[in-house]
């Protein structure tokens, strides 16, 4: 029927179908289930066109392998069925009620469908459709074997459809109605029933699902979209790359260690030996300012920091600083010449007093 408020409306002069309305279109179809007991609808909308000759004859086709006993059955089925509607549900109602369902069978001798349905065997859906075809065209109803998915499983999103949903039924024409589904397997042996699924697996299917979903909303997207994640995405990688980069080039870098120049280096050598002179051990732990209380070489060390490390090394620096060396060494050899006087001087006491006690 159409929806409330539309100009939706049958026509079979123009159509099928009319309305004024712009696209899209909306609209209902209703169907009533009552008096069959099989459950399916038996009315399909205003968009089944009858059948011509031409499919009704090849919806009627059956196989030459068809055993002749399988035509027979089908008519004493449906001997006291006056209408099609009638004729579907003893075909359905025969099946449901004499073969079982199995995910194994055996084919047997001659046409494996007739022998299916005269051993009244156990099989899985692809049997059941296959017979309920060979049934129907055999009683004079057109059908047509159908294969698909039963959707059952419920999800927050709506319905979801996996590959072991898949299963096999058949359609029957029905003057008025349209094609109708016939589905003679058993109830325990639809997807829904007949599908034992384990934790992991279904841990696995609701992964798929996600992946599935987040592929949806990424082709959901505007150009302008795709192209912004795509510019932030190589911002953050170009932003890496330089991180990385420049972690390396930090840990390959040489440490840095300053080396003085040699002119200083030579002042402070004749400083050490200077030290040494005035019986002094030196120590690369100790720094030189704590070796001598002298005042003169405190102030050639507080000159020679200043040189080396403040950068202050110019020649004027390094004439005075050469100049305080000296003096400090001349200093220390004026000491030393003192003091081996002194122990002369001492010498010649000792002889005298020596040599008085011996006239003595």
């Amino acid at each position: 029927v159409p929806g409330l408020g539309s100009n939706f409306e049958w026509n079979k002069n123009l159509g099928p179908i009319v309305c004024e309305d712009s696209a899209p279109y909306s609209y209902d179809v209703f169907w009533s289930n009552e008096g069959n007991d099989l459950g399916v609808p038996l009315h399909q909308g205003v968009l089944c066109a009858p059948l011509s000759k031409t499919d009704t004859k090849r919806w009627l086709q059956l196989s030459p392998e068809v055993d002749p006993r399988v035509k027979e059955l089908a008519l004493k089925l449906t001997e006291t069925a006056f209408e099609p509607a009638g004729k579907v549900e003893a075909i359905g109602e025969y099946l449901l009620t004499n073969n079982k369902y199995s995910r194994t069978t055996t084919r047997g001798k001659g046409d494996p469908v007739s022998n299916f349905i005269l051993q009244k065997k156990s099989a899985h859906c692809e049997y059941f459709a296959s017979a309920t075809v060979v049934l129907l065209r055999a009683a004079g109803i057109p059908s047509r074997y159908v294969t698909g998915y039963m959707a059952h499983e419920k999800t927050d999103d709506g319905t979801v459809v996996r590959q072991r949903d898949a299963h096999a039924w058949a359609e029957a024409w029905v003057d008025g109605a349209g094609w109708i589904t016939v589905d003679g397997t058993p109830a325990d042996g639809t997807p829904e029933a007949n599908q034992p699924v384990s934790a992991w697996q279904r841990w696995r299917e609701k992964m798929q699902d996600a992946i599935a979903k987040w592929r949806e909303n990424l082709t959901a997207l505007s150009p302008t979209q795709i192209a912004f994640f795509i510019a932030l995405i190589v911002v953050i990688w170009s932003l890496e790359r330089w991180r990385v980069r420049r972690k390396r080039k930090l840990q390959s870098t040489p440490e840095f260690k300053y080396s003085a120049p040699e002119n200083l280096v030579a002042l402070a050598s004749r400083f050490e030996k200077f030290l040494k002179r005035q019986n002094q051990e030196i120590s690369p732990s100790k720094p030189l300012a704590e070796y001598s209380n002298d005042e003169a070489a405190k102030q050639f060390l507080k000159e020679y920091n200043r040189a080396r490390f403040g950068g202050n090394n110019s020649d004027e620096v390094l004439r005075e600083l050469t100049r305080q060396i000296e003096a400090l060494e001349e200093s220390a050899q004026n000491s030393d010449s003192t003091k081996t006087a002194s122990q002369g001087n001492s010498h010649d006491i000792n002889n005298a007093n020596t040599n008085a006690a011996a006239d003595n």
